[in-house]
């Protein structure tokens, strides 16, 4: 039987410190809504930035950084947040061994991030992309 790849394992994460620039973020729950494992890319701790306008890359707002160092400026930043049309939620993909995977990440009211990390390369084309956002 092939894995669903279309249902995220859902991350929330709990603010624990908040600066002008970034935000230091820690897992406080995963959600897993069928049998999807969870991705190991995504750390206890991660720190979102905003974007400085350094990279190349365009319409990022937000830099995501796992915890994979013990100082962050050598951490890895495996994706950017791209706007949705949505306030608050933004989207991205991580590049795994069977290539793009979606990523939705939402800020919450209460300051909480909600990561839905989708699995096994599942990386809709825009139109479905934008059904996926509107759902959340």
């Amino acid at each position: 039987m092939k894995p669903d790849n279309t249902t995220p394992v859902i991350y929330t994460y709990k603010p624990i410190k908040i600066n002008k620039q970034s935000r230091i973020f820690e897992l406080s729950e995963t959600q897993r809504l069928r049998h999807n494992q969870p991705n190991e890319i995504l750390t206890e701790l991660l720190r979102i930035e905003k974007d400085q306008g350094f990279s190349k890359a365009k319409d990022v707002a937000y830099w995501l950084r796992i915890r994979n160092q013990s100082n962050w400026s050598k951490c890895e930043t495996p994706t950017g947040f791209k706007k949705t049309d949505k306030p608050n939620v933004f989207y991205g993909d991580i590049k795994t061994d069977r290539g793009k995977t979606l990523v939705i990440f939402k800020f919450q009211d209460d300051e909480s991030l909600k990561i839905f990390n989708y699995q096994n390369g599942f990386y809709p084309k825009k139109t479905q992309l934008k059904k996926i956002i509107n759902k959340l």
